[in-house]
């Protein structure tokens, strides 16, 4: 825990993943106000469909995923096999803002 600012758990919400409430809530909390400015990584399809109905980015963590198949099914924005994939993804993410 000591590596987050804040973490959401099922009982901070009224409306669980794959609705975009845990996202705006951990937004909240970290004075965040456009969903564009950050990266949510999941292993399930549910944690894809929050990202991608919060209006944010998502990177399918492949290492974590029960059935990585359909998670990919999902079309998160990026795919990332180890959590060096995920500093990659972010990597790749801003240089295309930057263009």
């Amino acid at each position: 825990l000591s590596y987050f600012r804040t973490v959401v758990g099922h009982d901070d919400v009224d409306r669980p993943k794959p609705d975009p409430e845990p996202i705006y809530e951990a937004m909240a909390r970290l004075v965040i106000d456009d969903a564009e400015q950050i990266l949510f990584v999941g292993d399930s399809p549910a944690d894809i469909l929050a990202a991608r109905n919060a209006g944010c980015p998502s990177v399918a963590a492949m290492w974590g995923a029960l059935d990585p198949e359909v998670l990919v099914d999902t079309s998160p924005a990026c795919v990332a096999r180890t959590p060096r994939g995920v500093l990659q993804a972010l990597e790749s993410l801003v240089a295309e803002r930057v263009r």
